[in-house]
Parts: structure tokens; C-alpha cells; sequence
């Protein structure tokens, strides 16, 4: 029995004829390398379909182009169908005709959607690929939920989407997308495209920053209340308290020996509330953004003679003394530095319930550092609040102990990358440390 061909390439691949022949069977090797390298073309081809209808899919893109190219690509099968029947189409897979038609889809596909596929593919963050021009050459899923106008936009400007994230792509800033009863932003980021040295678009991304945006509102509400309550501080609380210790320092020539000790305690509460009127106002500065500069080299040895100065004004019946010499190093520090100081020298003297409050300032520089250390002869502090009068624990200002000028030094020395501590004194009281980076 023989088989006939009427197609020349069949007749090319199979060109022999069943026989009794022995030898017969190697006639049959170019019958299975035909199949096989058909089965394998025919898989590839599958595959490759698979992932371009996956990809698509993943990245929501208009799918016409890939209709075509799928109608170019199945052409040569539909040849291979009917090739038994009509002579002319099965040669049409092997020679140039056939490959150039998939070729030019291929190329179509390629040039006009697989470069904006490749892009707002390969993220999973709402993308937008857009030409030199502006408009509008893909997108995925993720971007057309947070923009539906993007539907069918393929082509258009993107002013036509939205002029808010129009504004947004050249500004590389914030958009605001409302969303029921409450807003999202999203921050605007733009990479260009370059295609050899020649820039053919660019990838805009939409990054979900509403958590960062909504802390970054309440900051600035909080700011703003802070600025409002350091000026009733600053104005009003100050302003009413100079004016009661100026007239009860008028009474103390007409009060009689009874009245003399009331006015002495009035006098110093109205002081001591002046003193934290000027506390609470450096603490607020401290934590507004005006305040927030950058450090800067300031001269350790000048600011400790100044506030060692204002402390013996501010209390005659103490000693402030120094021992060794001050070093001459500056610090990375900012105008605050003198607040530090001030409220260790303060706190040494409140605090201290010996008859004659001596407080010890000593020096210690190495390479990197400077440390301060302020000590007291006072009551000390026990082990289990030294941590705690900074407020370094969860409760802040509430924790035990905790006073706001401690509170002030702990926040300043954390600006200036420092740090703050306390020891034992000996034989008793307190040693404040206070460690500064040296100044480069």
C-alpha cells in the first residue's frame, strides 16, 4: 500500500512508499522529525499565547492589538489545516510571505503595546504609561480604580482624564482622589522612558501614601496649636505674672513681720511660675518646624560661662562652681543648647535640700565627644527613676518624678544626636551627664 501526496512538500517529507522492504523503517525517521518539530512549533506557540493573554489580563490593556496579532499568527495554521486540500497554502508557513506577515504583527504589537505593557506590567503599583506628548498609551487595573475616566482613554491627553493629576505629573506632588467619606492621596512619581538615547515616554506611578499624608495633617494642626498655645504662654500667662510680681514687690515695705512670709511665698511662686512660662515657651519652639534647623557648630565654653552666670544671679545662696578648665570645642548643637544647661543648673538647685546647694560642673573630651556632667549635692536619685524623670518612658511628662524642664533636656540632646543621663554622686546627690557630638 502506498500513500499519496499531492502537496510537494509532503511528497518532500515523505517520500517513501510502504513496502515489504527490511530496511523500510529508516525511510520513516523523516515522517517523525516532521511531526515532532511540528508538535514542538505548535506547543511554543501555545505558550507564547498563554503568557501575552496572562499578561494583558494582568495589566487590563486594551486587547484588540492582541486579536490581531492572534488572527496574523493562526493564518499559517489554518494553511497547515487545508493543506491537504489546497496546494498553495501550506508553503505559505516557510517561505518569506508567512514569516513576514508575523513578523509586521509582531513588530505592530511590539512598537505599540508590548513596550507599555512591559511597563505598567512590571509593578504592581497603579502605573500609566504615557508618549513624549502627553497622551495616554497604557495603563493597568490598579491605576484605572483610582482614575475610572482612564477607560477607553488609550490615545487621549491626560488632561482629558483628570487636569488634578495632569497638575500632579509635572509637579511630582501629592493627589487628592476622594473616595466615599474619606480621601486618599497618592504621590505622583514619573520615570522616563528612553528607547536607544531618544526618550519615547514616561511611566507615571501612583503611590498610596494616605497614612503618611493624613500623620503629616495632624502634625500640622498639632503645630499650629502648639504656636497658639506658645503665644498665650509667651503674652498672656507671662505678661499677667510680671505684673503681679512687680506689685508684690512693691508690698514687701508695708507688710508687717505676719505678712512678711506670705509675700515671701507669693514672690517666689510668681517667680518660679515666670520660670515656666520661659520653660514651656523653649519647649514649644523646640518642637516647631521653625525651630527644626539644622545643627550647626556652636561653642561649648561660652555657653556654659553664660548660663553659669545667669544661675548664680538667679540663686545667690547657691555655689556654682567649676572644676578644671572648659574645654574650648564646639558642639553640634543648635541656639537651644543654652535651655539644656539652664534647666540642669535649675533642677540642681529646686531639688537639692542641703542648707548651702552646691552644683560641680566638670568637663570630659575625647575624639568624638564631649561630656558634660553638672553634679549636686542634693537628695540624689534612686535607681529605679533615674529613666524616668526624663519621661524617656511611654507615659512622657506623666511618668513619675518627671518635671518639664528634664523633659526639655532630654528632647534637646536627642535633636542634637546626643544623649543625657544620671549617675550617683559622692558621697551624695545627683551627676547629671550630658554627651554632645564634637563639631567637625
Amino acid at each position: 500500500m502506498a500513500l499519496k501526496f499531492t502537496n510537494p512538500l509532503h511528497r518532500l517529507y515523505f517520500t517513501t512508499e510502504w513496502t515489504t522492504d527490511p530496511f523500510a523503517h529508516l525511510a520513516i525517521r523523516p515522517q517523525l522529525l516532521y511531526w515532532v518539530v511540528l508538535g514542538v512549533s505548535y506547543a511554543l506557540l501555545a505558550v507564547g499565547f498563554f503568557m501575552l493573554l496572562e499578561r494583558f489580563y494582568q495589566t487590563g490593556t486594551d486587547s484588540r492589538p492582541l486579536v490581531i496579532l492572534v488572527c496574523l499568527t493562526a493564518l499559517p495554521a489554518i494553511a497547515t489545516v487545508l493543506g491537504g486540500q489546497l496546494d498553495g497554502l501550506l508553503p505559505l508557513m516557510y517561505e518569506p510571505p508567512g514569516v513576514a506577515l508575523f513578523a509586521v504583527g509582531t513588530l505592530f504589537v511590539y512598537v505599540r503595546r508590548f513596550e507599555a505593557i512591559r511597563l505598567t506590567g512590571g509593578t504592581d503599583e497603579p502605573a500609566i504609561f504615557l508618549d513624549i506628548d502627553g497622551r495616554i498609551r497604557d495603563y493597568n487595573r490598579a491605576a484605572r480604580r483610582i482614575l475610572p475616566d482612564l477607560q477607553g482613554s488609550i490615545g487621549s491627553p491626560v488632561e482629558s482624564v483628570s487636569a488634578a493629576f495632569a497638575d500632579q505629573v509635572s509637579e511630582r506632588g501629592i493627589l487628592t482622589v476622594p473616595e466615599g467619606d474619606e480621601t486618599l492621596y497618592y504621590k505622583v512619581s514619573a520615570a522616563p522612558f528612553v528607547a536607544g538615547e531618544v526618550q519615547t515616554g514616561q511611566l507615571v506611578t501612583l503611590t498610596d501614601v494616605t497614612a503618611q499624608e493624613s500623620y503629616r495633617q495632624r502634625l500640622e494642626e498639632k503645630t499650629e496649636q502648639l504656636e497658639a498655645l506658645n503665644r498665650v504662654i509667651r503674652h498672656d500667662i507671662r505678661n499677667d505674672m510680671t505684673v503681679i510680681l512687680g506689685w508684690s514687690e512693691q508690698l514687701q515695705a508695708h507688710v508687717d513681720d505676719e505678712g512678711a512670709a506670705a509675700l515671701d511665698r507669693v514672690l517666689r511662686r510668681s517667680r518660679h511660675v515666670i520660670e515656666l512660662t520661659d520653660i514651656a515657651r523653649e519647649f514649644i519652639e523646640s518642637l516647631s518646624d521653625e525651630q527644626m534647623t539644622e545643627l550647626e557648630p556652636i561653642a561649648l565654653a561660652a555657653i556654659l560661662e553664660s548660663e553659669l552666670a545667669t544661675a548664680r544671679d538667679s540663686h545667690p545662696h547657691a555655689t556654682f562652681r567649676v572644676s578644671g578648665d572648659l574645654p574650648e570645642v564646639s558642639v553640634r548643637a543648635n541656639e537651644m543648647l543654652s535651655s539644656v544647661f539652664r534647666n540642669l543648673f535649675e533642677n540642681a538647685v529646686q531639688h537639692n535640700d542641703a542648707a548651702n546647694p552646691e552644683v560641680t560642673v566638670t568637663c570630659n573630651e575625647t575624639v568624638d565627644v564631649v561630656r558634660v556632667r553638672v553634679a549636686d549635692n542634693g537628695p540624689g536619685v534612686p535607681d529605679e527613676q533615674k529613666e524616668q524623670v526624663f519621661g524617656k518612658g511611654e507615659k512622657g511628662l506623666d511618668s513619675p518624678g518627671t518635671g518639664i524642664g528634664l523633659y526639655l533636656v532630654h528632647t534637646l540632646t536627642e535633636q542634637f544626636d546626643g544623649d543625657v543621663w544620671i549617675e550617683d554622686n559622692d558621697p551624695e546627690g545627683a551627676v547629671f551627664v550630658v554627651e554632645f557630638l564634637t563639631a567637625e
